[in-house]
């Protein structure tokens, strides 16, 4: 008894020691990766009505994001520390980040500012990943336990139109979070995605549909799993063709890459279109915009088409200056009638603006909104350049989908934003060591 009673304390030292080595040897890439998916749990949590329910994790969950922004920025300390190098895009938005901060208050641009940075020196096709189990793990448990009553369904009406929020806040919520998950999918799982999983999410999307009536998000859902499909299809023709010996059809689809994929003027002709597409869709919207402030009867079929997305930009144009640095402006919506009683509909004013092309404007500034504009247009020539056309399409997919939602730049709804992460190299390097130690560099490398 003796014996076996002086053994215990040393293998507990042991295994205490063998826990002390072990976190000595996790390194600060490992934490940030734990980190953000962390991060990306809880701001999803933000947007359920578990928070609403249970107001006593509001606390916890705002001090573990808050934890996170100081990771994230202590990652990026640590990079510009190691290199002593920082690019001079990365300065730049610096400074508009925070200018923009201080001009309309909103903490976006700094949150984005921070984990970019804190980011990018990581993989992105692992980030991508952790995004994507996390946000699916976590949207499934929240519609599971809404639809076994455990948390609430809050139900949106508005006329005829039922809308159920499914554990979330509002309906459109639900499913704008589920587009993100599917585009990450998309991202991931590329040619290797199996009809099977195709069949399967889109049904989700189906039943999605009708309890939310999120109309565009069910159509971009709709195409991007049409893509794979069809890619699919084309991809198991080949390779039926392979097996009977059938020539012609591999001749066609090698042609086709030497003839489109791989020929110059259509790369340049690609490459012009990455470059434009950004500002010509933010340009369209705005035009729309105008179109309807002049004419809202003629435009009322596209407005409709958009969910009334043109209406309420153009009351916010001519309610709000377009501010140079951001404006710090109260933005009010409901998502439906009826998701609670605090609300009176008579006196209450909905101005929220949707678009991104928009809402940018308004919340940082004409100046952060083109930056972030040449972001897009920089990331969709960088992944065309390397011929990354599954990143090119889901960055395409964002684009569009900032038309109706306003989460370009917000990475609680849209972590694809990461794909952006290349164009904080862009440009010159400024080096920060000192001079002596460059000449002490010299020396020892002359030596």
């Amino acid at each position: 008894m003796i014996t076996s009673s002086k053994i215990r304390p040393k293998k507990t030292k042991e295994i205490y020691s063998l826990f002390l080595e072990q976190i000595k040897h996790i390194s600060i890439e490992q934490i940030v990766y734990i980190t953000f998916g962390v991060y990306l749990f809880t701001t999803l949590l933000a947007y359920t009505v578990i928070p609403e329910v249970i107001h006593l994790i509001n606390m916890p969950l705002k001090a573990i994001r808050y934890i996170c922004y100081a990771i994230f920025f202590y990652k990026a300390f640590i990079d510009i520390k190691r290199d002593q190098k920082i690019s001079l895009t990365t300065v730049v938005f610096s400074i508009l980040s925070i200018l923009s901060f201080i001009f309309s208050r909103n903490q976006i641009t700094l949150i984005f500012l921070c984990i970019m940075i804190g980011l990018r020196k990581l993989n992105i096709h692992k980030l991508v990943k952790i995004a994507y189990y996390t946000s699916l793990a976590t949207f499934l448990s929240i519609i599971t336990l809404s639809l076994f009553g455990v948390i609430p369904n809050w139900v949106f009406t508005r006329g005829p139109i039922i809308r159920n929020s499914i554990g979330f806040v509002f309906a459109t919520d639900c499913i704008s979070i589920y587009l993100t998950i599917i585009l990450m999918f998309f991202y991931l799982k590329r040619s290797n995605a199996k009809m099977s999983e195709i069949v399967l999410l889109e049904v989700l999307n189906l039943f999605l549909y009708k309890a939310t009536d999120g109309r565009l998000s069910f159509i971009l859902i709709t195409i991007l799993l049409a893509i794979l499909i069809i890619y699919k299809t084309v991809k198991l023709i080949q390779a039926n063709a392979k097996k009977r010996h059938i020539v012609s059809i591999n001749n066609i689809s090698q042609r086709f890459q030497q003839k489109f994929l791989q020929n110059h003027f259509i790369q340049a002709v690609a490459k012009t279109i990455c470059c434009l597409l950004p500002i010509a869709l933010f340009t369209l919207y705005n035009l729309l915009t105008t179109a309807y402030m002049s004419n809202p009867h003629d435009m009322s079929k596209i407005d409709y088409m958009l969910s009334s997305r043109l209406k309420y930009t153009a009351q916010a144009y001519e309610k709000y200056q377009i501010p140079l640095f951001g404006k710090n402006i109260a933005w009010q919506g409901w998502g439906g009638y009826g998701y609670t009683d605090k609300i009176n509909v008579e006196q209450f004013e909905y101005n929220f603006v949707d678009s991104s092309y928009a809402r940018l404007i308004f919340d940082f500034g004409i100046i952060y909104t083109l930056s972030i504009l040449i972001a897009y247009a920089y990331s969709l020539n960088y992944y065309l350049k390397r011929r990354d056309y599954w990143a090119l399409l889901v960055i395409v997919f964002i684009i569009i989908w900032s038309f109706i939602e306003p989460y370009m730049i917000d990475m609680s709804r849209n972590p694809l934003i990461i794909l952006l992460i290349p164009t904080l190299e862009l440009g010159p390097t400024l080096h920060l060591r000192n001079k002596k130690d460059n000449q002490a560099q010299k020396t020892i490398s002359n030596t």
